[in-house]
């Protein structure tokens, strides 16, 4: 079995680290005669030029290299078939033909932000994570004191470098609801279904708000995830799912359970029920619960797909999405009751003047 030796990825960690755009070029398929083996890979720069490792031959890896090169100019990956017995590569072909996968490889866009005092190096920090670099503007100032303030802040840069407008994904990709739920300050329970990347990710956050959480899966393993998340074994029936009312649901497994799961979410009264899905398969459960209405059941509170319209092309940036469309609901009920407050306030002064 044909293996890469460590100091490939060490190559290729090396030019992230240099934030040096390349191709990583992987021979996934040979048929007949060839020099590279299924399993062979190169790293192509910018021009072309094999940085190291081997696809073939002279004529086989110019093939690649030219094909490297449009990889990166359309920044999207392609898998190339190079045929070693056509004439251009000679009068002595290999006779063979191999399927070549390049994987164009970027670095991390730069966003600036405002200078946050002192913290200027958690956000670069959670940037860096999420696949960013950080830079600090020095012209423009901005008061955090928390870390759900810095989240919120960060989840806006976010989406004006994608030119979006901050909103949840369900409005533009999934069921087209657009009334927001309120969302009390402080969940009665954060119930997570699912051992994916996203789900693990979303968990890792949660300490961050001192949030506990209880993750649902067939398989869990509870080193994946920080002490304050307990792990537990999903029933069969979904019925049988203790949801408390008012909790607050994420729906990362990606099963053929999950309609079930947010159906009874929905019936038992949680305040947050959201399922990561794709823009399809979003509508499609939509419209499987739309009958709950007939029974007094809100729509308001099924967010699908999940998150919010910025990056969400990592499990880190679907995660980070995610707890930021639970925070933006905060928001807007907190400024609710303030605005309320503030009315009433206003009422009872003109009475008194009355």
């Amino acid at each position: 079995m044909l293996t890469s030796p460590p100091e490939f990825f060490q190559r290729v960690q090396a030019l992230r680290d240099q934030a040096v755009d390349f191709v990583l070029a992987t021979v996934i398929r040979v048929r007949g005669s060839a020099s590279a083996k299924a399993g062979s890979k190169a790293i192509f720069s910018l021009d072309g030029v094999n940085l190291y490792g081997y696809v073939g031959g002279g004529c086989a890896e110019s093939h690649v290299a030219q094909e490297a090169c449009e990889a990166l100019k359309e920044k999207r990956p392609r898998i190339v078939e190079i045929d070693l017995d056509d004439e251009v590569f000679g009068l002595m072909p290999c006779g063979g033909v191999m399927d070549v996968y390049l994987e164009p490889h970027f670095s991390a866009p730069t966003l600036t932000i405002d200078h946050l005092g002192s913290w200027n190096l958690p956000a670069s920090q959670f940037l860096k994570d999420l696949g960013f670099q950080c830079a600090i503007s020095n012209e423009r100032a901005r008061e955090i004191d928390s870390w759900r303030q810095l989240f919120l802040y960060l989840a806006q840069v976010l989406a004006e470098f994608k030119g979006y407008a901050l909103r949840p994904l369900r409005e533009s990709k999934g069921s087209g609801l657009a009334a927001l739920p309120k969302l009390s300050s402080i969940p009665t329970d954060v119930i997570v279904f699912g051992q994916t990347r996203i789900s693990e990710e979303f968990c890792r956050l949660l300490p961050f708000m001192d949030w506990q959480a209880r993750v649902y899966s067939p398989q869990s393993h509870a080193d994946r995830y920080p002490g304050q998340v307990k792990v537990c074994d999903l029933p069969l029936d979904p019925n049988d799912l203790d949801i408390p009312p008012g909790a607050w649901v994420l729906i990362a497994s990606h099963h053929r359970q999950d309609a079930a799961i947010a159906r009874r979410a929905l019936l038992a009264g949680a305040e947050y029920v959201a399922l990561v899905a794709s823009e399809k398969r979003a509508r499609l459960i939509a419209e499987d619960l739309v009958d709950l209405q007939t029974a007094s059941i809100s729509l308001d509170h099924l967010f699908t797909p999940a998150g919010l319209n910025m990056p969400t092309d990592t499990p880190q940036q679907m995660a980070f999405s995610i707890l930021c469309e639970i925070l933006s609901c905060q928001e807007l009920s907190m400024q609710q009751e303030t605005d309320g407050t503030k009315q009433r306030s206003e009422q009872w002064t003109a009475d008194a003047e009355i």
